[in-house]
This record gives C-alpha cells, structure tokens and sequence, in this order.
C-alpha cells in the first residue's frame, strides 16, 4: 500500500478536498464498510455525511461503533431506490457533492443497475463525483453478482459520467483482487 501522505494527495488532486470540505455526500455499500468509508469522510475529510442501507440491523450497528447522528455525520435507514423518502430526508436531486461506493453495486441485482447509476447521477450536482470500488467479478450467480470492468464503463459513460481514475484496485485482499477503483464524474 502507499503512505498515507501519497494516498491523501491523490485525494486531495482528484476530489477537489478542500473544496468539498463541508459538502455533503452520500456513502452506501457493503454494511462495515460503508460504515467506516462515513466515519473516515466525516472526521478526516470534513464531509457532511449520509450513510445510507435498508438495513436496520446494520445501522444500529454503525451507531453503536460510531454514535448516533452528530455534526457531519448521520444515518439513514432507506432504499436507495426509494426517491420519496430520499427526498423526505433532504436528498432531493443535485442535492450531493459526491457519493462514496464501497461494493454496492455488485449487491443490487443486474436488472436493476441502470436504475441505479440513474439515481446516484441523479443525486449528484453537476460535476459532483462517484468514488467507487467495484468488485467485477466474473464468477456467476449473486449476490454479490459480477461484471466486467469493461461493461461496467460502458455503462458509467453512458449513464453519464466521465472517469478520472478507472483502474484495478491495488492491495486487496486475496479473494478480492478483481476489485477495481474509480472516481467518476457526473457531467455537466
């Protein structure tokens, strides 16, 4: 892995930190690690954060690691798909600066990932960003169901986005090394 030094600068060169500090952003994916992604934006970065799953189990569980709701950070229990209760949470459309992905979208059943590139690029402001770690796996059945990183472009530019980073993940673990990291665009 790099140092720490050499990882916040690219952090910092690629997601425009210090402009977003105090922005807010949407994290969701796979349960503990959306909920440390949350931590790390809102203490480390200066994020407003949303940590978002359907799960209720699993956000008791992110509020007894790291608290309740506070300044920056807070926890909602909803369906990414749901639009209303997004929005009755104050997620409304343009709404974000960025959302963080962790291997959510290996989750979600492959008829319905144009949905849900539809829904993250429309939660983003013009120009906000999708920072993703996606499990492309080609193994079959699901979840986690996979894809090929090739395809999964396709389908990020035509939902939309611009990469800035699209390249396989490095330092993950053994039954995980066709992870592949992106930071993606919402254009204009």
């Amino acid at each position: 892995l790099e140092a720490a030094s050499e990882r916040s600068t690219w952090y910092a060169r690629s997601v425009d930190s210090t402009y977003l500090t105090g922005k807010r952003v949407f994290v969701f994916g796979d349960a503990t690690h959306a909920v440390a992604a949350a931590r790390v934006a809102a203490r480390e970065f200066g994020f407003e954060v949303v940590g978002l799953d359907f799960s209720g189990e699993a956000l008791a569980e992110a509020r007894r690691l790291h608290g309740r709701d506070r300044p920056g950070l807070r926890w909602l229990q909803a369906d990414l798909f749901d639009a209303q209760a997004l929005a009755a949470a104050g997620l409304a459309p343009g709404s974000l600066a960025g959302v963080v992905e962790h291997t959510c979208f290996c989750a979600i059943d492959p008829s319905q990932r144009p949905a849900y590139l539809a829904q993250v690029q429309r939660l983003l402001a013009p120009g906000g960003w999708l920072l993703g770690l996606f499990w492309c796996h080609p193994r079959p059945g699901g979840p986690p169901w996979g894809s090929d990183p090739a395809a999964l472009e396709q389908h990020l530019r035509a939902a939309g986005f611009r990469a800035e980073l699209w390249q396989p993940a490095r330092g993950s673990l053994e039954p995980r090394q066709d992870e592949w990291l992106g930071l993606w665009r919402r254009e204009p």
